[in-house]
């Protein structure tokens, strides 16, 4: 029973999903014309950007060369030299002719902003596709973009978050109001130190790391042997080693490293497991291998162990660190900054690193995590720490909620601001979680979409359309959304 408990999590968390908008089929007969559309429904270019490559898509590779001819609008902007814009190729007649090559899945045109919006100055020019000569291709979707020079919220795109393949080494933080993906290595970074008025420390979940206090407070007197008992216990599958792991819902009252108190002496000596070395080989298609592993040698694929104490001197904190059996330890001071959720630490790089954005600039992060399940009475019982790939989790701290929506009760393309239930938005982490992907079907879950507040108030409605790559590789989701207005 324990291994078909074990096989049946592994089997859940490792098949993939094939899934793919486009098909990889250049014959087109009988199938209609192709679709072509811009990327993203509007575009920022409030920033000091004075040039943006503005991307127009094709459902599938083009059959021959050709031109899309584009017209635009324009509010309180002039095209021309010595006015607000200009494009490459040049609209300067009023339409702009784009040219498409043979066996291209996408083209592109330049604007380039001549003057900036003033403050409280609504400034934008929108392009609409009106026509294609060359090919049977049919306008679809999004088939205008708003370009915005003065700062204004995402009105929708389609994001492919760079996760990485099949080992997911990365983890990305994406922002729907302005389209920004912020990638980071899995393991660029160790602990997390709260920006927020309470001393809080968080492990780095994607690696499934593990910390556990013992009753001493002199980090340069415990050796290995004092943490013989804690070991065995800071691991997945175990029962009770869910109270080593950080709450997976995000609330900071449930850290596995407590408060950091002002009585010194009240601060214990933490052993952490830093959890599992990313996943260097290539698994079978539809699997993952987000972890090394090598059956005759486990301890190949582990990342080791370190020794912590964290106290906390004003507003900043002091976290002393060492090897298991090292009698001097190693200290640094770590501020907080309030743009952000956490100030970063890697034991590696032995110095703060950067890894979230500022913390109202991102709403998912795409990733690896460590959750919590309830373990079944032949294994032990109560609860324990389990890894999951394909993961989502929200930016709650910064005030960003969601909720689930079924498809049996409102159909995603039709969805408005006025289907809005902002009763049932959730703070929780993992409110979205693994529910967005089905890896026995190996894609997207098209049974339901979900409703996101992001840290400014702005409502998006989010669709997943992808879990694999065109060769049914994992780590590669893909999604559309668009701003809900009133």
């Amino acid at each position: 029973m324990k291994n078909q408990f074990i096989y049946a999590f592994v089997s859940l968390f490792a098949l993939g999903a094939v899934i793919s908008s486009c098909s990889s089929n250049d014959d087109h007969s009988g199938l209609g014309s192709l679709a072509v559309g811009f990327q993203s429904k509007s575009v920022d270019l409030s920033g000091a950007d004075q040039q943006k490559e503005i991307e127009i898509a094709f459902s599938e590779s083009t059959l021959q060369a050709g031109t899309l001819e584009l017209s635009y609008t324009t509010e309180n902007v002039l095209y021309g030299e010595e006015e607000d814009f200009t494009t490459d190729p040049s609209g300067e007649e009023g339409t702009l002719k784009v040219p498409y090559q043979e066996g291209s899945q996408s083209t592109s045109f330049t604007l380039n902003k001549l003057k900036d919006a003033l403050p409280g100055e609504e400034k934008s020019v929108t392009f609409t596709i009106i026509g294609v000569e060359g090919g049977d291709i049919t306008p679809q979707g999004n088939t205008s973009v708003k370009v915005s020079f003065s700062e204004s919220a995402s009105l929708g795109s389609s994001i492919k978050p760079e996760v990485g393949g099949h080992n997911e080494p990365n983890q990305v933080y994406v922002s729907l109001k302005s389209e920004n993906q912020t990638v980071v290595k899995r393991d660029a970074w160790d602990l997390g130190f709260y920006a927020g008025e309470e001393f809080r420390v968080t492990l780095n979940s994607s690696l499934k790391m593990f910390a556990g206090a013992i009753e001493a407070t002199d980090i340069d007197a415990v050796k290995e042997e004092d943490f013989a008992d804690l070991m065995p216990k800071m691991a997945l599958l175990t029962s009770g080693s869910d109270q080593f792991v950080d709450d997976p819902a995000g609330d900071l009252s449930k850290t596995a490293i407590a408060a950091v108190s002002d009585q010194e002496a009240e601060n214990k000596v933490y052993l952490i497991n830093l959890g599992n070395k990313i996943g260097t080989e290539k698994p079978e298609v539809g699997s993952v291998a987000v972890d090394q592993s090598d059956p005759d040698e486990p301890e190949k694929g582990k990342r080791g162990w370190k020794k912590v104490r964290i106290l906390k001197e004003g507003n900043d904190y002091i976290l002393q660190y060492a090897d298991l059996n090292d009698t001097n330890h190693k200290e640094v001071t770590i501020a907080k900054d309030q743009a952000y959720n956490f100030t970063f630490f890697s034991f590696e790089e032995e110095n703060t690193v950067e890894v979230e954005p500022t913390k109202n600039d991102w709403d998912l992060n795409f990733t690896t995590y460590t959750n919590t399940l309830d373990l079944p009475g032949d294994y032990g019982g109560g609860k324990t720490a389990y890894g999951y790939s394909d993961y989502i989790a929200i930016n709650n701290l910064a005030g960003v909620q969601v909720y689930e929506v079924s498809t049996d009760d409102f159909n995603y393309a039709n969805f408005s601001r006025a289907d809005v239930k902002e009763s049932e938005l959730s703070s929780d982490r993992t409110h979205i979680g693994d529910g967005w992907r089905n890896v026995f079907e190996q894609s997207a879950s098209d049974d339901r979409f979900y409703v996101l507040k992001d840290a400014e108030g702005n409502f998006y409605k989010i669709e997943f359309t992808a879990l694999v790559n065109e060769d049914g590789e994992r780590g590669h989701p893909a999604f559309d959304y668009e701003l809900l207005t009133e």
